[in-house]
């Protein structure tokens, strides 16, 4: 059994190449994990920790790259590799077996069914993209004179450079923002009954999400999860991120001096008129399914949105030193010499197997 293990890595490029980043983003998104527990404190804001999270992603982005170019890092530093010597021997019967199994139609297999539910998933992210910038296209601007006044005064309060467009549709019914250098709000067509401070509220709220970068940080997160489908970490990683994003919009427009209860009345109040459609990639103001924990913290207060000066930039430094050793160490690695073709009858009874410590010059 363990030598016909052995004799599948070996003969399978793509499972090897499969788990050794699947092993690796899941070293990085456990000390991401592990790292936003241990910063559950006031003296860290939401604005940290969701940079934290972001900064996780961005590292399994960044994983194929240095694992493949492992030129691009220093490695003029010489090491051993450890090895796991395994005892397997192959007669000329198990091989024919074996080769059978783990041809070439195998590798194609393995490539096929990572790339479906890989494909899969970026399609539905592109079709996402296009019903947002759908919606923007049909919307109608937005002709109240509060809401535009208050939009200006929010934006100047914010510093916010660019310009923001406030448009009204009738296909959605919770608020959102969408755009990079032509960002965009759509608000539903209830916005009009809205009160003054509802108004305030829900524009504080999404010009921050427009300041922040939210919404291509969003579809950023998507792509490398899409890439990373297999790891179920990196949802939990989605979610996460999306978390805490609402927060710290939360955490700004409490930090206008918005009373929290106030707040959270006019919140729900919104997230009792909208329905669960279709999803749209976009940071939704009243998602039902993060509301319950945002209105506690609301009620609690918390407004604090500074990025933390020395703990976060070690923490992201340690985390992409972590990555760049990446380049140079192969979790899972198998010395091709382990089956010898030469010979069908030669027993190998001593053969590296998996290499777990540094290992320069292989992917």
């Amino acid at each position: 059994m363990l030598n016909t293990l052995v004799a599948l890595l070996a003969e399978n490029p793509i499972l090897l190449i499969g788990l050794d980043l699947f092993a690796k983003s899941t070293v990085v998104l456990l000390f991401t994990l592990v790292a936003s527990h241990l910063v559950r404190t006031d003296s860290f804001s939401v604005r940290s920790k969701h940079l934290l999270w972001l900064t996780g992603l961005l590292c399994l982005a960044l994983i194929p790259l240095v694992s493949v170019f492992p030129g691009i890092l220093d490695t003029e530093s010489k090491f051993h590799a450890a090895t796991l010597t395994l005892p397997t021997t192959f007669d000329s019967a198990e091989e024919s077996k074996i080769t059978s199994f783990t041809g070439f139609s195998s590798n194609t297999f393995l490539l096929l069914a990572y790339l479906g539910p890989c494909l899969l998933l970026l399609s539905r992210m592109v079709f996402a993209v296009m019903s947002v910038f759908g919606i923007g296209a049909r919307a109608l601007p937005n002709s109240n004179r509060r809401t535009l006044e208050i939009s200006t005064s929010v934006a100047r309060k914010l510093r916010l450079s660019r310009s923001v467009e406030i448009l009204q549709s009738k296909e959605v019914t919770s608020p959102f923002s969408f755009g990079i250098f032509a960002p965009k709000i759509i608000l539903p067509d209830q916005a009009n009954e809205w009160s003054e401070s509802t108004v305030e509220d829900v524009l504080v709220h999404e010009l921050t999400h427009i300041k922040r970068l939210d919404w291509p940080s969003t579809i950023f997160c998507h792509f490398v999860a899409s890439l990373y489908w297999i790891n179920p970490l990196c949802w939990i990683a989605i979610n996460r991120i999306s978390e805490e994003a609402e927060n710290s919009c939360d955490a700004a427009v409490l930090g206008f001096g918005r009373n929290g209860a106030d707040y959270a009345r006019n919140l729900i109040l919104i997230a009792r008129r909208s329905r669960d459609g279709n999803r749209l990639l976009t940071q939704m103001m009243a998602d039902n399914r993060m509301l319950p924990k945002r209105v506690q913290r609301i009620l609690k207060g918390k407004t604090n949105t500074k990025v933390n000066k020395i703990f976060l930039p070690m923490l992201t430094t340690t985390m992409l030193a972590l990555v760049a050793s990446f380049g140079s160490i192969q979790i899972l690695a198998f010395e091709p010499s382990a089956l010898s073709r030469s010979d069908p009858k030669k027993s190998i009874e001593s053969s590296p197997a998996f290499i777990v410590a540094p290992h320069f010059g292989q992917f």
